[in-house]
C-alpha cells in the first residue's frame, strides 16, 4: 500500500517537473522579457530542492543516485558557506560569491536534469516492485 502511494506521489512529482520544463521552454520562446529564464530557473530549482528534501527525509530506502545527488547538494551548500565567508575578507581581489553563483548558474540545469532522471528511475523501480509483489 505504501509503495502504491509512493508511486502516485512520484508520478505527480515528475509531472510537475516536466510541466515546469515545458512552461519554461514556451515562456522563453514566446516572451520578450529577459528575466523569464531566471524566473523558471529558480521556480524549478526551488521545487526540485523541496521535492528532494521531502523524498530524502520520508523514504528510508535510497538508491545510489539519490545518495550522489544528496552529496552534490551538500557540496553546493558547503561551497556557498565558504564563499560567503571568503567574501568578508577585504584583501581578496575577486568576488568569491559572484564566482560561485556564476558556476552554479551553469551547473543548475545539469542538477535539475539529474534530479528528474533520478525521479524517473525511482518510479520505474517502484513499478517493478509492485509487479513482483503481485
Amino acid at each position: 500500500m505504501k509503495q502504491l502511494k509512493t508511486k502516485k506521489l512520484l508520478q505527480i512529482d515528475i509531472s510537475i517537473q516536466v510541466s515546469i520544463l515545458i512552461l519554461t521552454f514556451f515562456a522563453i520562446v514566446t516572451s520578450e522579457q529577459g528575466y523569464t529564464f531566471m524566473l523558471f530557473y529558480f521556480v524549478l530549482g526551488g521545487y526540485q530542492l523541496l521535492s528532494f528534501t521531502l523524498h530524502y527525509l520520508i523514504r528510508k530506502k535510497r538508491n545510489g543516485n539519490t545518495v550522489v545527488y544528496a552529496k552534490l547538494i551538500l557540496t553546493a551548500v558547503i561551497g556557498l558557506v565558504i564563499c560567503i565567508l571568503l567574501q568578508s575578507i577585504p584583501q581578496l581581489e575577486f568576488m568569491p560569491l559572484f564566482l560561485y553563483l556564476v558556476i552554479l548558474l551553469f551547473l543548475g540545469p545539469f542538477l535539475a536534469l539529474f534530479y528528474l532522471i533520478i525521479s524517473v528511475i525511482d518510479l520505474q523501480e517502484i513499478k517493478k516492485q509492485l509487479l513482483n509483489a503481485n
